[in-house]
């Protein structure tokens, strides 16, 4: 068989895979860019249900990558180092009282490393009750939009409960308190706005075209993401986010983006074995340093082969990541918030169309 046949074949089955997978209850839409570094490369783009292969979507937490490799950007360029407090780069009204267990604060010995791996004990600022018993995460999945400051959010955090003293190497607790507060570091220490840092380092030299800061609450391009069968508009929460996870992008940028951050092309790829300190998180999933790691449980097909995968999901649905192994990268999103195992569904059944 011709290799034009066989990647043609690879393609519709691809394509039918995608299409079958709107078919499951919640799953509106899909787009899912494959690409595979071997010799024999495969490079592949598709969607099916409500979306096209060039929508814009929200990246929600896959942005958190974007962070993580300015932070390693940074370092080697020693305007940082991780072990640092973070109370040496942000103001002291900032930091101070945002973890307090039994009347001491700790919030002067948590670290950018502590960030970066969720080890902080910080509270999670989408626990804040907005009104009534009802948190920020309850009234943004409900479709009730607001916006807020990043001021707001930092009292809101110190409203909430800790969750442990930071750098305990026995606890993880993923907040996204963590990377908000390492956006406003990054900002300090480039003394620039974060969006412009982010614009500057990645999105101009990658030639992102179709990636940006949602910054704009008239702005329409970016699909709605659902939750349920409820399709969620939130653009003023989306502009409240900032770049920490109010990213738009498309499947082939996150793609560029992807491969240049496992490729060294972002910071030194020797590095990435920095991020490779997992810490259990649950139901297949382990966190390094802002690094996920996927690791398909036994419980799904115990007979069924290894599979690990490296990179970042997003509360959208987005996704990417990377199979080592296999030299495989995957990007796009289910545009579903319901059921965070989604992505990892759908990448492992692409992988069984790739064998």
């Amino acid at each position: 068989m011709s290799n034009l046949k066989a990647q043609n074949q690879i393609a519709d089955r691809l394509q039918s895979l995608i299409e079958h997978f709107v078919d499951r209850k919640m799953v509106h839409g899909i787009i899912l860019s494959v690409h595979n570094d071997q010799m024999n490369p495969i490079i592949w783009a598709g969607a099916a249900g409500n979306l096209t292969v060039k929508q814009p979507y929200f990246l929600t937490s896959v942005a958190k990558l974007h962070l993580t490799a300015l932070t390693m950007k940074l370092r080697l360029r020693g305007m940082l180092r991780l072990e640092d407090p973070i109370s040496h780069y942000l103001p002291e009204a900032l930091w101070r009282d945002l973890l307090v267990i039994r009347k001491k604060d700790y919030s002067n010995q948590i670290s950018i490393r502590d960030l970066l791996s969720h080890r902080s004990g910080l509270p999670d600022y989408f626990q804040i009750a907005k009104g009534g018993e009802s948190t920020l995460k309850q009234e943004l999945f409900s479709g009730i939009d607001q916006s807020w400051s990043f001021e707001d959010l930092v009292k809101g955090i110190k409203g909430l409960k800790p969750q442990f003293i930071p750098g305990n190497k026995n606890k993880i607790y993923y907040a996204d308190t963590n990377f908000q507060l390492l956006g406003k570091l990054i900002e300090t220490v480039c003394a620039q706005p974060l969006e412009k840092v982010i614009d500057n380092f990645h999105i101009q030299p990658l030639a992102l075209s179709q990636t940006y800061v949602y910054n704009d609450t008239k702005d329409r391009t970016p699909s709605p993401f659902y939750v349920g069968e409820h399709p969620i508009w939130i653009p003023k929460a989306m502009t409240s986010f900032g770049p920490v996870g109010g990213m738009v992008s498309t499947a082939h940028d996150n793609m560029v983006f992807l491969k240049a951050f496992f490729h060294g092309h972002l910071f030194q790829e020797e590095d990435i074995h920095d991020l490779k300190t997992w810490n259990p998180l649950g139901k297949g999933l382990y966190y390094g340093l802002g690094l996920a790691q996927f690791r398909k449980p036994w419980s799904w097909m115990p007979l069924g082969k290894k599979i690990v995968l490296t990179g970042h999901p997003g509360t959208s649905g987005a996704f990417a990541f990377y199979h080592e192994e296999k030299k495989l990268f995957f990007t796009g999103t289910v545009n579903q918030a319901a059921d965070p195992t989604l992505p990892y569904q759908l990448i492992i059944k692409a992988m069984k169309v790739l064998e």
